[in-house]
């Protein structure tokens, strides 16, 4: 592996921060004997997660009887879940990361030797939109393990996060112990995910940046074609415009075997992805669906044992209430339903028709 440059230190941060996790490979450069008690550290880390894991399902199977508790601890399960799977994929596999990051790395290299103007000004729009949502991500990222751990409402005794241990954690100093587990459990996980999504983002970053450099290289050609021709008073231009054409055709080609390679890696993790999204967003879902079971509870109460002139209104109003359901909504607009969702996809469809339909009539 070659000496990086320090031109994208964000990507350097990135494998800084799981390298200091445990969660990397060790540098070439680091001695033999430090291999072994890094790879303990690493098994040590990923053991952690599992626990947690294996501790949310042992909970949810002794409260299989209560639907919020396991819909509650399945939140939790699928996203640790995803996280796990994303970094044993890549500890399994770090030479495909490295010689992708080595890749990405070797490009922006090139890209500053050149020092063209124009080029350098489209890669740092790229990498500002890079800086823009990394940070926003990564800020909510951290309130989120913040807020769970120390903003959650909880019963004394009990941790921020439900499971199931094979020993009482609601005495001192196992409760404390075990508090300091799920909040470092949480905090690894977080920069875990972070890393490894941010890594996907500035690969497809830059992925856009060499896209975007590329057309202009393609019009710059024919441009400088049309202008030698004229010079040369319509004869043929020289060679010059071949190969340049040849060698943005084969920079195109590197940018379409990496994207090959990129896909053929993170295919499996995107697909882990988004079922795992789906699942968090159906169990919070059906939380709240859960609500429309409130009328039928408050219905078959033993209100009738009362005298009505007493109880009515206070049987009547909630009863009202509760056949109402509680709804998700985007932005207060949008009630996240089955049909919203194939309208969204609807509309999309047919504004990027239009888009489209704009952009081959400008061309």
């Amino acid at each position: 592996m070659q000496q990086r440059s320090d031109h994208h230190p964000l990507l350097k941060g990135y494998v800084t921060v799981l390298r200091s996790l445990g969660l990397w490979t060790i540098p070439a450069k680091s001695w033999p004997v430090l291999s072994y008690p890094y790879l303990l550290y690493k098994i040590f880390v990923l053991l952690m997660i599992s626990f947690l894991i294996t501790t949310l399902y042992a909970d949810a199977y002794t409260r299989n009887d209560d639907l919020l508790v396991v819909t509650d601890d399945g939140c939790i399960i699928a996203g640790l879940s995803v996280i796990l799977i994303k970094l044993l994929s890549f500890q399994l596999n770090p030479d495909k990361v490295e010689r992708m990051i080595d890749f990405v790395d070797k490009n922006i290299r090139a890209l500053h030797e050149e020092g063209n103007p124009e080029h350098l000004k489209i890669w740092k729009y790229y990498v500002l939109r890079e800086r823009v949502t990394i940070y926003s991500f990564g800020t909510i990222g951290m309130f989120l393990v913040f807020a769970l751990m120390f903003l959650t409402t909880t019963e004394p005794g009990e941790l921020p996060i439900r499971s199931r241990y094979p020993f009482d954690v609601g005495k001192s100093p196992v409760h404390e112990l075990m508090f300091l587990y799920q909040g470092c459990v949480l905090t690894v996980s977080m920069l875990s995910i972070l890393s490894m999504d941010n890594i996907v983002l500035t690969f497809c970053s830059q992925i856009f940046c060499r896209l975007e450099i590329l057309k202009k290289n393609f019009v710059k050609s024919l441009e400088d074609e049309n202008q030698k021709a004229a010079n040369n008073d319509g004869k043929t231009p020289p060679v010059d415009f071949r190969e340049n054409l040849l060698k943005c055709i084969k920079r195109h080609q590197e940018i379409i075997e990496f994207v090959q390679s990129l896909d053929n890696f993170f295919s499996p993790l995107m697909l882990a992805q988004l079922m795992a999204s789906n699942v968090l967003i159906c169990l919070t879902g059906f939380q709240a669906i859960l609500s429309t079971s409130v009328a039928e509870a408050l219905w078959l109460s033993p209100w009738e044992l009362e005298k009505l002139t007493s109880i009515s209104s206070l049987i009547t109003i909630p009863l009202m209430r509760a056949k109402k359901p509680l709804k998700l909504t985007a932005g207060k607009f949008y009630v996240m339903s089955m049909e919203v969702f194939i309208s969204v996809l609807s509309g999309s469809y047919s504004f990027f028709t239009l888009l489209n339909k704009m952009n081959e009539s400008a061309n």
